[in-house]
Order: structure tokens, then C-alpha cells, then sequence
């Protein structure tokens, strides 16, 4: 398999959040299934380590667990991980369209919460 770049690399992190300082599942899930497609795709544990600012067990130790969780095909890991599989798996996905739609997703998030203030507001006046 083709080593992906560095830049490439980074630019997966800082999309999908993988280097955010987090336990909740949604991020251990995508940050481990990521250090598993580096690792198979060439990276050494180190290497690893050093793009996520971390050590070389805690990169062996989401390898593993993502293999784990993948064989197992825990229904969770499968949910939580989904978005993330299905941007590695297709090689033509344009970094830039994907960080427009990650955009386009949090505008439509806090126009959610606008929509959901003025309603109540208005409730509250009637």
C-alpha cells in the first residue's frame, strides 16, 4: 500500500478532529481506526506518535484496538467510525469538499439553535 503524505495526514487530523483531547468513544473510535490506516499504509508507531503529539504505546495499544473492534464489528465502533471509513476508502474525495460540507453542517447546527432560542422566545411572549 501507498504511504500517504504527511500533509495529507495532517489535513485528515484537523478535519475529522482526531487530535482533540477526548475520551468519548465517537473520537477514540476515529482517532484509533486512523492510526491503524497509517500503520497500514507505512507509517511507523513513532511516526505515528509524533503527528498526534503522543507516544508509541498509546498509538500500538489504538491499533489494536481498532483491529479488535473491526473483527469484532461492535456496532458502536461500526456507527462512530462510518464517516471517517468511508472518506479513506474513497481515494477521489476532495479535501476541500469535505471541509465545505463540515462547514455547511456547523452553519446549519447554529441555525438549529437560532431557530430553537426565537421559538422559545416567542412562546414566552405569547
Amino acid at each position: 500500500m501507498e504511504k500517504i503524505k504527511q500533509k495529507q495526514a495532517e489535513e485528515i487530523i484537523r478535519l475529522f478532529d482526531l487530535n482533540k483531547k477526548s475520551r468519548k468513544p465517537i473520537t477514540t473510535d476515529n482517532r484509533f481506526l486512523f492510526f491503524r490506516y497509517l500503520n497500514e499504509h507505512g507509517y511507523t508507531l513513532k511516526q505515528i506518535a509524533e503527528l498526534f503529539d503522543t507516544t508509541h504505546p498509546n498509538v500500538l495499544y489504538g491499533v489494536r484496538k481498532s483491529k479488535q473492534d473491526s473483527v469484532l464489528n461492535k456496532s458502536s465502533y461500526v456507527k462512530n467510525t462510518k464517516k471517517l471509513r468511508n472518506y479513506l476508502n474513497n481515494k477521489n474525495t476532495d479535501l476541500k469538499r469535505l471541509e465545505a460540507i463540515k462547514n455547511v453542517q456547523a452553519v446549519q447546527d447554529k441555525l438549529d439553535v437560532l431557530i430553537n432560542k426565537i421559538n422559545a422566545f416567542n412562546e414566552k411572549t405569547i
